[in-house]
């Protein structure tokens, strides 16, 4: 019993200190988001002029939402682009009976923390704690991460369906639960609603 409780206590203590490195690395990410959101509390210019533009057809007047494809808005907000995030800001806006700034911010928030979460989840059930714990800490971390999700652009969200895709068809590949693939399946017709890049995974997938 005592060389068991011995063996088990340099995996306690590295299980706590990276414990205590993903919650350091998550507090200050969170402050650091919070920041630059409150600079860019419109969005970057993508989030600005197209995705929060497109947001505000469907939030002004849903019934002439179809303008938002009218050829004269083609150089500038792109209307072959999928509508999940811009649908996601303007439900918000409807529901609040207003155009609140903070809505699409707490989109891109929630899309930010989700994938830290996702990537925590994923390494915790296949490798080990301490290796998602580490592995979290270092996503919360990576200020370009933190900088595009801030500004509200669409590649994060992109990402959150693309990574949990993967992670999905990994785990049924590895598990051989097939059932699990018609969920990354879902998750990467979510990616290709997201953003055009999806339409190429969504093909490399099937291929897969």
């Amino acid at each position: 019993g005592e060389n068991r409780s011995g063996a088990r206590l340099p995996s306690l203590i590295l299980t706590a200190a990276a414990g205590a490195a993903f919650t350091a690395a998550l507090l200050l990410s969170i402050q650091s988001y919070a920041s630059q959101a409150s600079w860019d509390i419109f969005g970057g210019w993508d989030a600005r002029y197209l995705w929060n533009v497109k947001a505000r057809f469907y939030a002004r007047s849903s019934p002439d939402w179809q303008a938002m494809f009218s050829p004269v808005l083609r150089l500038w907000v792109l209307p072959d682009y999928p509508l999940m995030l811009p649908g996601s800001v303007a439900w918000g806006w409807m529901l609040a009976g207003r155009e609140a700034l903070l809505w699409p911010v707490a989109v891109a928030f929630s899309f930010y923390l989700s994938l830290i979460f996702l990537l925590l989840a994923y390494l915790a059930v296949s490798v080990s704690w301490q290796t998602a714990l580490i592995g979290a800490a270092f996503l919360a971390s990576v200020s370009q991460y933190r900088f595009w999700s801030a500004v509200q652009y669409a590649d994060v969200p992109t990402a959150f369906f693309m990574t949990g895709s993967v992670f999905l068809l990994v785990l049924a590949f590895r598990n051989k639960v097939k059932s699990w693939t018609a969920l990354a399946g879902y998750l990467a017709g979510m990616a290709a609603w997201t953003k055009n890049e999806g339409f190429l995974f969504v093909f490399l997938s099937v291929l897969l």
